[in-house]
C-alpha cells in the first residue's frame, strides 16, 4: 500500500510501493520464507510426536501371572487384578 491507497479498506496495511516489482518481490519473498519456516516447524513437531508415541508403545510391557496383570510403562508399575 502506498500513498494513493485507502488504508481503511484493508486489515493489515504493508507500507510499500505497490507498483514497484522489487517492492512486491521483497514482500512476497519474506512471506514465502515465513511459510517455509512454519511448515518445517510443523513437520518437526509431527515427527517428534510420532517418535514419542513409538517410544511409549515400546515401553509398555504386559505380563500375566496368577490372574494379575503387571504393566510397566515409563518406569511406572501398574498392578491390575482381574477374575
Amino acid at each position: 500500500m502506498d500513498t494513493n491507497s485507502d488504508p481503511t479498506k484493508v486489515d493489515f496495511a504493508i507500507p510499500a510501493n505497490d507498483d514497484a516489482t522489487k517492492s512486491i518481490q521483497l514482500i512476497t519473498n519474506y512471506l514465502v520464507e515465513a511459510i517455509k519456516e512454519g511448515l518445517a516447524e510443523r513437520k518437526k513437531d509431527k515427527e517428534e510426536a510420532e517418535t514419542k508415541a513409538e517410544a511409549d508403545a515400546n515401553a509398555s510391557v504386559e505380563t500375566e501371572a496368577a490372574g494379575i496383570v503387571y504393566r510397566t510403562k515409563r518406569d511406572k508399575l501398574e498392578v491390575k487384578e482381574f477374575n
